[in-house]
């Protein structure tokens, strides 16, 4: 009786998912989401050598008057 009801939970739950995503995200933008994270996913970013990481560094007087720039380019997207 357990498996009937495992797979009846189951299929319950993948119809709500898949109502969740058409109601909420569209299938459009899931596909575009599902392609956009394989292809980061096979392309990963070259990291700058540290010649160039250590000239870039700045002092506490900008992190004031600019604010933390190292942290806003690590969380835009690429």
């Amino acid at each position: 009786m357990s498996t009937i009801s495992n797979s009846g939970a189951t299929w319950r739950n993948a119809v709500v998912t898949f109502w969740a995503l058409t109601a909420y995200i569209g299938i459009w933008h899931s596909m575009q989401d599902m392609v956009v994270g394989l292809i980061r996913w096979f392309f990963v970013p070259i990291k700058e050598p540290q010649q160039e990481a250590a000239r870039k560094k700045y002092s506490w007087r900008d992190a004031l008057y600019f604010g933390d720039r190292q942290m806003i380019y690590e969380s835009r997207p690429l």
